[in-house]
């Protein structure tokens, strides 16, 4: 009870986070069923990986962090192949 406790009295922003977190991880969570509805189990898998390189890929752009070479390359290589994936596709 004490986790609720501190919520509790850190007054209604923290509350409103709580609940938007909620929210939030509902609606991933129905977007990923969804998603593997309607894909086969190999592009479900592509999906998953292109979305953490984009993830990588934007936390590169949006907080600067630094990154070495061969996890650049890494990242280049997913994005590539996910591309000429999905190009197969058409």
């Amino acid at each position: 009870m004490r986790f609720v406790d501190t919520i509790v009295s850190s007054g209604w922003e923290a509350i409103m986070v709580v609940v938007l977190s909620c929210f939030v991880g509902t609606a991933i969570s129905h977007a990923g069923t969804t998603c593997r509805e309607a894909l086969s189990a190999t592009s479900f898998n592509v999906v998953g990986n292109l979305s953490k390189a984009i993830s990588i890929f934007l936390s590169i752009l949006i907080f600067g962090q630094e990154h070495s070479t061969s996890s650049l390359v890494g990242l280049s290589i997913v994005l590539v192949s996910g591309a000429l994936y999905g190009l197969k596709l058409v």
